[in-house]
């Protein structure tokens, strides 16, 4: 596994984080609590209305988080330009695939048979929570096991 790094500019210093330090920050905001979950979109409603993200979603306002986004270019692919929430944007763009070398990582998910799935098809298809995918981003790209 490399140990990639990508370098954005904040407030004219600039930030570089490698792959691990990213996961290990995306995975706290995945266990936070803070984010609803929906599915097959990076950002929209929940049925009680409530604003939510896919787990590639919360990768975004991770990255605005720890200062990736000094521009907020990345609000400008979750929001279409009259402030709704995009629909058809499944994926994050060039940024996410600077850092973890893919725009959909792999993870294998811990239950009785321990299959590899991506990201989204464990949030989408699978419908494992936050907390799992989290697991499974952390045993994968931080521990690496």
């Amino acid at each position: 596994m490399s140990s990639k790094k990508s370098t954005k500019k904040v407030s004219s210093k600039p930030v570089k984080i490698t792959r691990k330090e990213f996961v290990k920050e995306w995975v706290k905001d995945l266990r936070s609590g803070k984010y609803s979950q929906v599915c097959e979109v990076l950002k929209g409603k929940t049925k009680g209305g409530r604003t939510g993200y896919c787990c590639l979603g919360v990768a975004f306002r991770t990255a605005q988080r720890i200062g990736l986004d000094p521009d907020g270019k990345l609000e400008a692919e979750l929001i279409d330009k009259d402030n709704s929430i995009r629909g058809g944007l499944e994926l994050p763009r060039a940024w996410f695939r600077k850092i973890m070398g893919t725009d959909n990582p792999d993870i294998v998910i811990n239950d009785e048979t321990d299959f590899s799935v991506s990201c989204s098809d464990a949030n989408d298809d699978h419908n494992c929570s936050f907390r799992t995918i989290a697991d499974a981003l952390e045993v994968k790209y931080v521990k690496g096991k």
